[in-house]
């Protein structure tokens, strides 16, 4: 029995797009470093580390992660090498590797397909990489990096993938979130455009929230242990004007229901995981304790 003695209750956050291989350490010590800055849920897309090992990285980070106090949901590298016919980093990643890793169990959803140049011209072999995560029934998430958000964004869209990391403005966050791909707007070293993205938000105040996830993509050991890493995307969030229990919903049931795990994870509800952190201050977002 805990008291919370007056303080708010928050579910877990959720980073549902980033790469622990940008952290520049071990899935192991980059748990430790997330961890107390309230982040339980982590959906690393590694393939850096696949782009040189191949599929063998993906079981090495699933084996290392098993029995970290942290839920890792693994996302399958999907573009190795990212850019074909440029790079020789030493491997490929096919169908059938893309098909083994959702079987064994290694990998838990699609990480981003970058190559959306090839989803839009029809090439067999991305639409079949594709196609081993859709029969799979897994969450799909892409790279589409175009502001472009008409013919190519439906395109994109009706290839089956639901989550994108890439909006950089209000108006590719707001086209994104219409034609049911969940825009997962980004804060982490390298990439800062949540200010941008949010205003989707903040300047349409209206607008149906349910769509709209917040992550990290990219971040050095110095941004975990200055700033907390996922933390410092809520922390922003508010102070760009987002109400506290909305920039929360962003980090934790929406990113759930994108990863289709919201009877686990997300909420503090009877028969979801006990994954509650201790606030002290709501809108500062002081975190006492991580409970996970």
């Amino acid at each position: 029995i805990v008291d919370a003695n007056g303080r708010y209750l928050v579910p877990g956050f959720i980073d549902s797009h980033m790469h622990i291989e940008s952290s520049m350490v071990d899935p192991i010590t980059f748990t430790k470093g997330v961890l107390p800055h309230g982040v339980t849920t982590i959906c690393p897309d590694n393939h850096e580390i696949t782009n040189v090992f191949g599929l063998q990285a993906v079981e090495l980070f699933h084996k290392v992660s098993e029995g970290l106090p942290i839920k890792f949901l693994l996302a399958m590298p999907v573009c190795v090498p990212s850019i074909p016919g440029f790079e020789d980093a030493g491997a490929t990643i096919n169908p059938e590797d893309v098909t083994k890793a959702y079987i064994e169990g290694w990998a838990q959803l699609q990480g981003e397909q970058m190559n959306f140049p090839g989803l839009l011209l029809s090439d067999n072999f991305v639409h079949s990489i594709n196609a081993a995560s859709l029969d799979a029934n897994v969450c799909v998430t892409g790279h589409y990096a175009s502001l472009e958000h008409n013919k190519g964004l439906n395109a994109f869209a009706a290839s089956g993938i639901y989550g994108c990391h890439e909006s950089t403005t209000k108006e590719g966050t707001i086209r994104r979130a219409e034609l049911g791909i969940y825009p997962q707007m980004r804060y982490g070293t390298a990439w800062l455009d949540l200010p941008n993205c949010v205003k989707a938000y903040t300047e349409n105040p209206g607008i149906d929230t349910r769509m709209l996830v917040m992550v990290t993509d990219d971040v050095t050991p110095m941004s975990v242990l200055k700033d907390g890493q996922l933390l410092h995307v809520v922390r922003t969030a508010i102070k760009c004007g987002v109400p506290p229990v909305t920039a929360i919903q962003f980090v934790t049931i929406n990113p759930a229901q994108m990863l289709e795990k919201s009877r686990w994870i997300g909420s503090i509800s009877p028969s979801r995981a006990a994954d509650i952190l201790i606030v002290s201050d709501i809108t500062e977002m002081i975190i006492d304790e991580v409970y996970c």
